[in-house]
């Protein structure tokens, strides 16, 4: 059968004349794909694209050459498509990582920058007062642990991290303003 003659049977609706016209042109095709793009699945989903479209769009298919030439040129059209397609998601997700990376190390700095002031805010601290709130705050013990282990009373503990945490206020807010 012709490629005319298959091209009226596909127009007219003839899903046998699609199928033959599948099984004839799909290797070459596929072969063409894969010398464009290189990459095996993405040529299969070229050529699938343009078979997806033959037969979607038969009814109002206008063929000015033979059948072959316009599968090759749908195949290469889809190729290109995929391949500036493909280039500017590439191009998106390197921007995309730039900008993360970026913003990690920004956000990296700040912070290691934030907790240098406050461990020097810290240790400026009377030293009774530094020592307690580090025991509270960074070794994470009771009040009444810190009580017993240094001899004093829960009170003066409270108090201590009382006036520590003013200090550290004061000290970490002047911070921010400069």
């Amino acid at each position: 059968m012709t490629s005319d003659t298959l091209l009226q049977k596909l127009k007219s609706g003839d899903e046998a004349a699609y199928r033959d016209i599948f099984i004839e042109y799909y290797p070459l095709l596929l072969s063409f794909a894969f010398k464009i793009i290189r990459n095996e699945d993405h040529a299969k989903d070229a050529v699938q694209n343009v078979f997806v479209k033959l037969f979607s769009s038969r009814e109002h298919i206008n063929v000015q050459e033979d059948l072959r030439a316009y599968l090759f040129t749908a195949v290469r059209n889809e190729c290109l498509n995929l391949i500036k397609k493909e280039t500017r998601m590439q191009q998106h997700h390197e921007e995309i990582q730039r900008g993360v990376n970026e913003s990690f190390f920004v956000d990296a700095i700040e912070e290691a920058e934030h907790e240098n002031r406050i461990f020097k805010a810290i240790s400026e601290l009377p030293t009774q007062c530094r020592k307690i709130f580090t025991m509270s705050r960074l070794e994470e013990k009771k009040n009444h642990e810190i009580a017993a282990e240094l001899g004093i009373s829960v009170r003066t503990v409270e108090t201590q991290i009382s006036n520590a945490l003013k200090t550290l206020r004061k000290a970490l807010l002047q911070l921010l303003f400069f």
